[in-house]
């Protein structure tokens, strides 16, 4: 349900806006209640504001004592409540013998006879009160009246809104005086040098920080160009400045802002600074560049530290680049390669242009899947992955055995991982070759051993056999005439000598009769039991 007009907080806010309520009388108001009551012949006249309990006479004339003193009335006694309920002109010609108002308040208790009210409505439409004249005895109103109350009722409005106006830009001022204070307070407290400059390139305000990036005090500052001689302008290593990179002349160009524009300058004094300027226009009303302002960082140190930095990363990278371990720089984001190591490149015979913005898996040496997401698995900086073991292919089609580890690293907001280790394949062969001649020397080592061993089993066994074959002969000579133990003689003889060579190739194996030795692999052994 809608309130009622009298507490329509909208309203309510209106009058409050007007910043008149209980305020004084003003000449300005007092000469339209003046005017009615001459021009219409009226006892009384009235501006009143209504609120929603009571009724403010901002100006009146021609009141009782006790109503002009208090300036006001309760709304129970008000018949301009009912111009504010209704939002038009209340007209009452005579009030004792009006039936809808003979026992109004106003007609019984103030002996208001004869009433005239006409609205006064804001710019925005709320109803503010009246403009209303009244008299103690009836009077008989006429159109002509309620319209020269009506452009005098205009006329208040329109004062009301002027004075409004008025409170509204003294409020403007003071609060951009306030805000203007606090930006010099905020501007002054400033660690960076602030400048503003007009469109020649003249400096019109400048901070207490200027001092200490321009090397002179604000009031010499203010009203030098920004070129002036006092600051010889010259790139950040020293050399010459081309007038079109001054930050003011791009700003004034393109009439875009412009971010860290650095160069050097030289104070009167000949002390060599870096400055980092960065700059944006101001524009007036109609969208033209007004002003400029700019932000002036002295930046010298911050440079030195960063030419330091700068030629740090190139050594490193110079040192990275010419590593002859396996090493490759990837972004954690994609795994594309950054960077990767002459080893690298040797270990996978690629170029560098090969490799670089490459994904690692879409090189030709077979990165698997498995394999990398265990290496991208590190997450936390300084921690290293376990040792991984990759097989990996050569454009030359050789295999490669890799041992290597994984490290995030993070420059900036950017994630990057650093893979590193080194390429175990010739090592691995070389290894492999030694064990090789190890085996080979063990055998031989055996081989020499069981030669020495047969040799000397041949030259015991030849004593023997000399034995052997001098008792045979003895024998031989003693069994003349006995047929059956000749042949037993003949075959003691004969495998004796067939003993004899046998114990001729062991001398011969272990290399005691020959300068050249003999292997092992041609010795024959008797395969005829000896009886």
């Amino acid at each position: 349900m809608a309130l009622a007009p009298l507490q329509d907080p909208a309203r309510l806010a209106a009058i409050d806006a007007t910043q008149l309520v209980d305020t004084p009388p003003e000449e300005c108001f007092d000469r339209y209640t003046r005017l009615a009551q001459n021009v219409l012949g009226v006892e009384m006249a009235i501006v009143s504001l209504v609120l929603d309990e009571r009724q403010f006479y901002k100006s009146s004339v021609g009141l009782p004592e006790s109503l002009a003193s208090e300036r006001g009335s309760p709304i129970s006694v008000s018949l301009c409540r009912i111009v504010v309920e209704t939002r038009s002109p209340l007209i009452i010609h005579d009030g004792l013998n009006d039936p809808s108002y003979f026992d109004h308040a106003a007609i019984t208790d103030l002996n208001i006879q004869s009433y005239l009210g006409v609205p006064m409505f804001d710019e925005s439409g709320h109803i503010l009160g009246t403009l209303c004249v009244a008299n103690q005895t009836p009077k008989v109103w006429h159109d002509s009246d309620v319209e020269t109350l009506t452009t005098l009722s205009s006329a208040v409005c329109n004062e009301i809104k002027l004075r409004k106006s008025e409170h509204e830009q003294r409020i403007t001022l003071q609060s951009a005086r306030s805000e203007r204070q606090l930006l010099v307070h905020i501007l002054d407290a400033s660690i960076a040098a602030i400048t503003l400059l007009d469109t020649d390139g003249k400096i019109v305000f400048c901070n207490e920080a200027a001092e200490q990036v321009l090397g002179l005090t604000p009031s010499t500052i203010e009203g030098r160009l920004y070129n002036d001689p006092e600051w010889k302008s010259t790139d950040v290593d020293g050399g010459p400045f081309a007038e079109e990179q001054y930050p003011f002349i791009r700003v004034l160009r393109t009439g875009k802002s412009v971010h860290d524009i650095r160069h050097g300058i030289e104070w009167p004094d000949g002390t060599r600074r870096v400055i980092s300027v960065s700059g944006a226009p101001l524009r007036d009303e109609s969208g033209e560049i007004s002003q400029l302002v700019f932000l002036v960082a002295d930046i010298t140190e911050q440079h030195a530290a960063s030419q330091i930095l700068t030629r740090a990363a190139e050594q490193f990278s110079k040192a990275f680049c010419l590593s002859p371990s396996f090493v490759v720089l990837c972004r954690h984001s994609d795994r594309a390669i950054v960077e990767v190591s002459e080893g690298f490149m040797n270990s996978l015979q690629l170029q560098r242009e090969q490799c670089l913005q490459q994904r690692l898996d879409h090189l030709p040496a077979g990165f698997s899947t498995k394999s990398l997401d265990t290496l991208f698995s590190v997450d936390q900086t300084h921690a290293q992955s376990d040792k991984l073991d990759l097989r990996l292919q050569a454009t030359d089609e050789r295999l490669r055995l890799v041992e290597v580890r994984s490290q995030v690293i993070e420059v900036g907001s950017e994630k990057f991982l650093l893979i590193a280790g080194q390429d175990l394949t010739d090592q691995r062969a070389e290894k492999q070759h030694r064990a090789s001649l190890e085996r080979q020397l063990s055998e031989a080592q055996k081989a020499e051993f069981a030669g020495q061993l047969a040799g000397g089993l041949a030259h015991d066994f030849n004593n023997i056999l000399t034995g052997v074959h001098g008792h045979a002969g003895l024998a031989r000579l003693s069994a003349k005439g006995n047929a059956e133990l000749l042949s037993y003689v003949r075959e003691i003889e004969h495998s004796a000598e067939r003993a004899s060579e046998l114990c001729q190739q062991m001398l011969d194996y272990s290399g005691h009769n020959r300068h050249e030795p003999v292997s092992y692999t041609h010795l024959t052994l008797p395969t005829k039991r000896i009886v």
